[in-house]
Protein backbone atom coordinates (compact mmCIF):
# COMPACT_ATOMS: atom_id res chain seq x y z
CA UNK A 1 0.00 0.00 0.00
CA UNK A 2 1.48 3.39 -1.01
CA UNK A 3 2.52 5.54 1.92
CA UNK A 4 2.40 2.71 4.46
CA UNK A 5 5.26 2.68 6.96
CA UNK A 6 7.48 -0.35 6.40
CA UNK A 7 8.70 -0.68 9.98
CA UNK A 8 6.82 -0.30 13.25
CA UNK A 9 7.92 2.54 15.50
CA UNK A 10 6.91 3.01 19.11
CA UNK A 11 6.01 6.70 19.20
CA UNK A 12 5.76 6.77 22.99
CA UNK A 13 9.42 5.78 23.23
CA UNK A 14 10.37 8.24 20.50
CA UNK A 15 8.53 11.12 22.17
CA UNK A 16 10.17 10.28 25.50
CA UNK A 17 13.58 10.31 23.80
CA UNK A 18 12.97 13.85 22.51
CA UNK A 19 11.80 15.02 25.95
CA UNK A 20 14.89 13.44 27.55
CA UNK A 21 17.05 15.20 24.98
CA UNK A 22 15.60 18.53 26.11
CA UNK A 23 16.16 17.61 29.75
CA UNK A 24 19.81 16.74 29.02
CA UNK A 25 20.30 20.10 27.31
CA UNK A 26 18.76 21.93 30.27
CA UNK A 27 20.98 19.98 32.67
CA UNK A 28 24.12 20.74 30.67
CA UNK A 29 23.28 24.45 30.50
CA UNK A 30 22.81 24.50 34.26
CA UNK A 31 26.13 22.71 34.80
CA UNK A 32 28.06 25.07 32.52
CA UNK A 33 26.51 28.13 34.20
CA UNK A 34 27.57 26.80 37.62
CA UNK A 35 31.13 26.23 36.36
CA UNK A 36 31.30 29.76 34.94
CA UNK A 37 30.32 31.29 38.29
CA UNK A 38 32.55 28.95 40.31
CA UNK A 39 35.76 29.67 38.39
CA UNK A 40 34.97 33.26 37.33
CA UNK A 41 37.67 35.06 39.37
CA UNK A 42 40.39 32.47 38.74
CA UNK A 43 39.80 32.47 34.99
CA UNK A 44 39.80 36.28 34.80
CA UNK A 45 43.11 36.40 36.71
CA UNK A 46 44.66 34.06 34.14
CA UNK A 47 43.24 36.03 31.19
CA UNK A 48 44.42 39.41 32.50
CA UNK A 49 47.90 38.28 33.57
CA UNK A 50 50.35 40.37 31.55
CA UNK A 51 47.57 41.88 29.43
CA UNK A 52 48.19 45.37 28.04
CA UNK A 53 45.17 47.68 27.92
CA UNK A 54 41.73 47.33 29.45
CA UNK A 55 41.32 44.08 31.43
CA UNK A 56 38.78 41.44 30.52
CA UNK A 57 35.53 41.68 32.47
CA UNK A 58 34.06 38.34 31.38
CA UNK A 59 35.78 34.90 31.32
CA UNK A 60 36.08 32.75 28.19
CA UNK A 61 33.85 30.07 29.72
CA UNK A 62 31.03 32.63 29.76
CA UNK A 63 31.58 33.32 26.05
CA UNK A 64 31.44 29.58 25.34
CA UNK A 65 28.17 29.53 27.27
CA UNK A 66 26.78 32.31 25.05
CA UNK A 67 27.85 30.44 21.90
CA UNK A 68 26.09 27.30 23.14
CA UNK A 69 22.88 29.20 23.93
CA UNK A 70 22.97 30.84 20.50
CA UNK A 71 23.27 27.53 18.63
CA UNK A 72 20.98 25.52 20.91
CA UNK A 73 18.07 27.94 20.49
CA UNK A 74 18.86 29.06 16.92
CA UNK A 75 19.23 32.74 17.83
CA UNK A 76 20.30 34.73 14.77
CA UNK A 77 20.51 38.11 16.51
CA UNK A 78 23.13 39.04 19.10
CA UNK A 79 20.67 41.59 20.48
CA UNK A 80 18.20 38.81 21.22
CA UNK A 81 21.04 36.74 22.66
CA UNK A 82 21.96 39.55 25.06
CA UNK A 83 18.38 39.77 26.27
CA UNK A 84 17.98 36.02 26.70
CA UNK A 85 21.22 35.62 28.65
CA UNK A 86 19.97 37.98 31.36
CA UNK A 87 17.96 34.94 32.50
CA UNK A 88 21.22 33.28 33.53
CA UNK A 89 23.44 36.16 34.73
CA UNK A 90 22.74 39.46 36.46
CA UNK A 91 25.31 41.22 34.29
CA UNK A 92 26.07 40.30 30.68
CA UNK A 93 28.19 42.02 28.00
CA UNK A 94 26.42 44.07 25.35
CA UNK A 95 25.65 42.40 22.01
CA UNK A 96 28.64 44.04 20.24
CA UNK A 97 31.10 42.68 22.78
CA UNK A 98 29.40 39.27 22.63
CA UNK A 99 29.92 39.13 18.89
CA UNK A 100 33.56 40.19 19.11
CA UNK A 101 34.41 37.72 21.88
CA UNK A 102 32.66 34.80 20.13
CA UNK A 103 34.51 35.73 16.92
CA UNK A 104 37.83 35.55 18.80
CA UNK A 105 36.92 32.32 20.60
CA UNK A 106 39.58 29.66 20.14
CA UNK A 107 38.16 26.72 18.14
CA UNK A 108 40.48 24.38 20.07
CA UNK A 109 38.59 25.29 23.24
CA UNK A 110 35.34 24.01 21.72
CA UNK A 111 37.11 20.91 20.38
CA UNK A 112 38.58 20.10 23.81
CA UNK A 113 35.18 20.38 25.50
CA UNK A 114 33.66 18.14 22.84
CA UNK A 115 36.53 15.68 23.20
CA UNK A 116 35.76 15.23 26.89
CA UNK A 117 32.19 14.20 26.02
CA UNK A 118 33.18 11.73 23.29
CA UNK A 119 36.03 10.15 25.22
CA UNK A 120 33.81 9.51 28.22
CA UNK A 121 31.34 7.49 26.11
CA UNK A 122 33.93 5.57 24.10
CA UNK A 123 36.10 4.35 26.97
CA UNK A 124 36.91 0.60 26.86
CA UNK A 125 34.61 -0.04 23.92
CA UNK A 126 34.77 -1.70 20.52
CA UNK A 127 33.27 0.91 18.21
CA UNK A 128 31.53 0.72 14.88
CA UNK A 129 31.36 4.01 13.02
CA UNK A 130 29.47 5.27 9.98
CA UNK A 131 30.90 7.99 7.77
CA UNK A 132 28.99 10.27 5.44
CA UNK A 133 28.80 13.85 4.21
CA UNK A 134 26.13 16.52 3.99
CA UNK A 135 25.75 20.13 2.91
CA UNK A 136 24.82 23.13 5.05
CA UNK A 137 23.64 26.42 3.60
CA UNK A 138 25.20 29.74 4.62
CA UNK A 139 22.44 32.15 5.53
CA UNK A 140 22.38 35.37 3.51
CA UNK A 141 25.46 34.56 1.40
CA UNK A 142 25.07 34.01 -2.33
CA UNK A 143 27.30 33.24 -5.30
CA UNK A 144 26.78 33.93 -8.98
CA UNK A 145 27.07 31.01 -11.40
CA UNK A 146 27.06 31.16 -15.18
CA UNK A 147 24.34 28.70 -16.19
CA UNK A 148 23.99 28.49 -20.00
CA UNK A 149 25.30 32.03 -20.47
CA UNK A 150 22.94 33.38 -17.83
CA UNK A 151 24.14 34.39 -14.40
CA UNK A 152 22.22 32.55 -11.70
CA UNK A 153 22.17 33.66 -8.07
CA UNK A 154 22.51 30.67 -5.74
CA UNK A 155 22.90 30.37 -2.00
CA UNK A 156 26.43 29.53 -0.87
CA UNK A 157 27.00 26.43 1.23
CA UNK A 158 29.60 24.19 2.85
CA UNK A 159 30.02 20.45 3.24
CA UNK A 160 30.75 18.57 6.42
CA UNK A 161 32.09 15.03 6.53
CA UNK A 162 31.23 13.25 9.78
CA UNK A 163 31.94 9.98 11.58
CA UNK A 164 29.19 8.73 13.90
CA UNK A 165 29.34 6.12 16.66
CA UNK A 166 26.51 3.80 15.57
CA UNK A 167 25.70 2.81 19.17
CA UNK A 168 25.71 6.13 21.03
CA UNK A 169 24.84 8.33 17.98
CA UNK A 170 27.65 10.71 18.96
CA UNK A 171 29.59 12.56 16.27
CA UNK A 172 33.13 11.34 16.96
CA UNK A 173 34.81 12.91 13.94
CA UNK A 174 34.16 15.91 11.71
CA UNK A 175 35.83 17.63 8.77
CA UNK A 176 34.59 20.89 7.27
CA UNK A 177 34.92 21.04 3.48
CA UNK A 178 34.41 23.55 0.71
CA UNK A 179 31.32 23.34 -1.47
CA UNK A 180 33.16 21.59 -4.31
CA UNK A 181 35.28 19.18 -2.26
CA UNK A 182 34.61 15.45 -2.37
CA UNK A 183 34.04 14.11 1.14
CA UNK A 184 34.97 10.59 0.00
CA UNK A 185 38.41 11.51 -1.34
CA UNK A 186 41.38 9.81 0.28
CA UNK A 187 42.81 13.06 1.67
CA UNK A 188 39.56 14.02 3.39
CA UNK A 189 39.02 10.48 4.66
CA UNK A 190 42.49 10.47 6.24
CA UNK A 191 41.84 13.79 7.99
CA UNK A 192 38.40 12.61 9.16
CA UNK A 193 39.89 9.44 10.66
CA UNK A 194 42.69 11.44 12.32
CA UNK A 195 40.08 13.65 13.98
CA UNK A 196 38.10 10.57 15.01
CA UNK A 197 41.10 8.96 16.71
CA UNK A 198 41.77 12.23 18.55
CA UNK A 199 38.20 12.32 19.89
CA UNK A 200 37.76 8.73 21.04
CA UNK A 201 39.32 7.27 24.19
CA UNK A 202 42.74 5.66 23.92
CA UNK A 203 41.34 2.38 25.29
CA UNK A 204 38.70 2.09 22.55
CA UNK A 205 39.06 0.19 19.28
CA UNK A 206 37.34 0.97 15.97
CA UNK A 207 36.21 -2.38 14.61
CA UNK A 208 34.24 -1.45 11.49
CA UNK A 209 33.51 1.57 9.34
CA UNK A 210 30.35 1.81 7.26
CA UNK A 211 30.21 4.08 4.22
CA UNK A 212 28.43 4.49 0.90
CA UNK A 213 29.90 4.30 -2.58
CA UNK A 214 31.29 7.82 -2.31
CA UNK A 215 34.16 6.41 -0.20
CA UNK A 216 34.95 3.67 -2.71
CA UNK A 217 38.52 4.12 -3.84
CA UNK A 218 41.65 1.98 -3.59
CA UNK A 219 43.51 4.32 -1.24
CA UNK A 220 40.66 4.35 1.31
CA UNK A 221 40.57 0.54 1.44
CA UNK A 222 44.34 0.47 1.91
CA UNK A 223 44.00 3.04 4.70
CA UNK A 224 41.45 0.96 6.63
CA UNK A 225 43.50 -2.19 6.11
CA UNK A 226 46.53 -0.39 7.57
CA UNK A 227 44.44 0.78 10.55
CA UNK A 228 43.06 -2.72 11.14
CA UNK A 229 39.49 -1.61 10.47
CA UNK A 230 37.03 -3.67 8.44
CA UNK A 231 35.52 -1.42 5.72
CA UNK A 232 31.82 -2.02 4.98
CA UNK A 233 31.74 0.24 1.93
CA UNK A 234 29.72 -0.37 -1.21
CA UNK A 235 31.95 -0.91 -4.23
CA UNK A 236 30.80 0.37 -7.59
CA UNK A 237 29.02 -2.04 -9.92
CA UNK A 238 31.71 -2.18 -12.70
CA UNK A 239 34.33 -3.23 -10.14
CA UNK A 240 32.05 -5.93 -8.72
CA UNK A 241 31.39 -7.34 -12.19
CA UNK A 242 35.10 -7.31 -13.06
CA UNK A 243 35.92 -9.15 -9.83
CA UNK A 244 33.38 -11.84 -10.71
CA UNK A 245 34.89 -12.22 -14.19
CA UNK A 246 38.42 -12.47 -12.80
CA UNK A 247 37.33 -15.13 -10.29
CA UNK A 248 36.28 -17.39 -13.19
CA UNK A 249 39.56 -16.96 -15.05
CA UNK A 250 42.35 -19.51 -14.91
CA UNK A 251 44.89 -19.27 -12.13
CA UNK A 252 47.11 -16.70 -13.82
CA UNK A 253 49.57 -14.10 -12.58
CA UNK A 254 47.09 -11.37 -13.64
CA UNK A 255 44.36 -12.88 -11.47
CA UNK A 256 46.64 -13.19 -8.43
CA UNK A 257 47.72 -9.57 -8.86
CA UNK A 258 44.09 -8.42 -9.17
CA UNK A 259 42.99 -10.12 -5.94
CA UNK A 260 46.05 -9.00 -4.00
CA UNK A 261 44.07 -5.82 -3.45
CA UNK A 262 41.78 -5.80 -0.40
CA UNK A 263 39.21 -3.77 -2.32
CA UNK A 264 38.98 -6.36 -5.12
CA UNK A 265 38.48 -9.17 -2.63
CA UNK A 266 35.59 -7.29 -1.10
CA UNK A 267 34.25 -6.51 -4.58
CA UNK A 268 33.99 -10.25 -5.20
CA UNK A 269 32.08 -10.72 -1.93
CA UNK A 270 29.69 -7.93 -2.91
CA UNK A 271 28.78 -9.59 -6.20
CA UNK A 272 26.27 -11.50 -4.03
CA UNK A 273 24.95 -8.24 -2.65
CA UNK A 274 22.07 -9.60 -0.56
CA UNK A 275 24.33 -12.13 1.10
CA UNK A 276 26.97 -9.46 1.78
CA UNK A 277 24.40 -7.13 3.36
CA UNK A 278 23.04 -9.89 5.58
CA UNK A 279 26.50 -11.00 6.68
CA UNK A 280 28.11 -7.61 7.30
CA UNK A 281 25.15 -5.41 8.24
CA UNK A 282 25.62 -2.80 5.52
CA UNK A 283 22.14 -1.49 6.35
CA UNK A 284 23.51 0.03 9.56
CA UNK A 285 25.11 2.69 7.37
CA UNK A 286 21.70 4.23 6.76
CA UNK A 287 21.59 5.12 10.46
CA UNK A 288 24.05 7.94 9.87
CA UNK A 289 21.61 9.51 7.41
CA UNK A 290 18.94 9.51 10.12
CA UNK A 291 21.36 11.17 12.52
CA UNK A 292 22.24 13.82 9.92
CA UNK A 293 18.52 14.44 9.41
CA UNK A 294 17.95 14.80 13.15
CA UNK A 295 20.99 17.07 13.45
CA UNK A 296 19.65 19.37 10.72
CA UNK A 297 16.13 19.45 12.15
CA UNK A 298 17.46 20.34 15.59
CA UNK A 299 19.78 23.14 14.41
CA UNK A 300 18.12 24.06 11.08
CA UNK A 301 19.74 23.48 7.69
CA UNK A 302 21.58 26.77 7.45
CA UNK A 303 24.30 28.63 9.31
CA UNK A 304 24.02 32.17 10.62
CA UNK A 305 27.73 32.87 10.09
CA UNK A 306 29.28 33.95 6.77
CA UNK A 307 33.02 34.15 7.56
CA UNK A 308 35.05 30.92 7.42
CA UNK A 309 36.35 31.20 10.98
CA UNK A 310 32.87 31.84 12.38
CA UNK A 311 31.43 29.02 10.27
CA UNK A 312 33.89 26.60 11.89
CA UNK A 313 33.01 27.87 15.38
CA UNK A 314 29.29 27.58 14.74
CA UNK A 315 29.54 24.04 13.37
CA UNK A 316 31.78 22.92 16.25
CA UNK A 317 29.35 24.44 18.76
CA UNK A 318 26.49 22.50 17.19
CA UNK A 319 28.51 19.26 17.30
CA UNK A 320 29.34 19.94 20.96
CA UNK A 321 25.68 20.44 21.85
CA UNK A 322 24.64 17.33 19.93
CA UNK A 323 27.19 15.16 21.73
CA UNK A 324 26.05 16.51 25.10
CA UNK A 325 22.37 15.63 24.59
CA UNK A 326 22.40 12.27 22.74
Amino acid sequence: MPGKRKTFYDWKIYNKQLVDRGKKLAGQIKTIKTSVIQFWDMELDQLNEGKIGAPYEYPNSMIVFFAIIRSAFNINSYRNLEGLCTLFFDKVPDYTRMQRRIKKLDVDTLMNINREATRAKTKDRIIKISIDGTGIQINGKYVWEDNKEKKVRKRDWRKISIAVDTETRQIVGIKILGRYENEGSHENTVELMENTFENIHDSSIIDRVHGDGGFDNEDNFDLFQYLGITPIIRIRKPSREKAEQMSRALNTKKKRKFFSSNRNKIALEQFDWEGYVGKNGYGKRSGVEGIIGSFKRFFRENLFSRIDGMIEREIMTRVLIWNMIV
